[in-house]
């Protein structure tokens, strides 16, 4: 593992490993310009969610974004075959990037660098939303604690805004989300309405009642 200097940002991590593969000869991915990348995600991951949720309602898709690979590859396909299903990005409220701030630091790792990567397609998010570092690592723990989900502060920083969007856009409690984490694509297990034997679950836990979809790591 080789570190670099917190100040360089993202970039001066792209420059390190094209330094790097130069020096020794090493493959380098170029993930962030590299049409493989979303290329991937528009042979599997889109079509993946589309098969899950064939024949059952979708009305949102939900990604952060790191390199830009999921968000494309999997939100255009998802646009092309479900074009009621509206696409949300989520980024980290410092660095929101795609909502035109500057960028900060922030503590959700794997999300946003200080630039926006050639293959990230910003005509495919219908909506941006931001989600705090405290948010996402409160999410993340929720999910292990109530759900038993272990996952990272991404996934809970994809997970964390899901409320905010859901009562604003429908307020059928029984929408049905699709969060992509970095690990893996979460689905409702059942209606978040509340459960004849349990009349004291509320919407919001309800719906946070998933399975993990693919247990799937990305490679890109």
């Amino acid at each position: 593992m080789i570190l670099t200097p917190a100040a360089e940002r993202g970039s001066g991590m792209v420059r390190k490993a094209e330094e790097l593969a130069k020096k020794h000869g090493w493959f380098l991915a170029r993930q962030f310009e590299n049409e493989a990348n979303p290329a991937y995600h528009r042979q599997t991951t889109g079509p993946e969610i589309l098969s899950d949720f064939a024949g059952r309602r979708l009305d949102f898709f939900v990604t952060g974004w790191g390199t830009g690979g999921t968000l494309t590859g999997a939100g255009e396909m998802i646009r092309l075959a479900r074009p009621e299903v509206r696409i949300v990005a989520t980024e980290p409220a410092g660095a929101s990037l795609l909502a035109g701030a500057e960028w900060k630091p922030h503590k959700i790792q794997g999300w946003t660098p200080d630039f926006v990567p050639k293959v990230l397609n910003r005509s495919v998010p219908h909506e941006i939303v931001p989600v705090t570092d405290e948010e996402s690592i409160a999410a993340s723990r929720s999910l292990a604690r109530n759900e038993g989900i272990f996952c990272g502060i991404s996934s809970g920083g994809t997970f964390a805004p899901h409320s905010r969007w859901r009562r604003r856009h429908r307020p059928d409690p029984s929408s049905s989300p699709c969060c992509r984490t970095r690990a893996s694509a979460i689905s409702p297990l059942r209606s978040s309405r509340a459960s004849p034997k349990d009349p004291t679950r509320s919407p919001d836990r309800c719906s946070a009642r998933c399975i993990l979809s693919r247990l799937r790591h990305e490679t890109v």
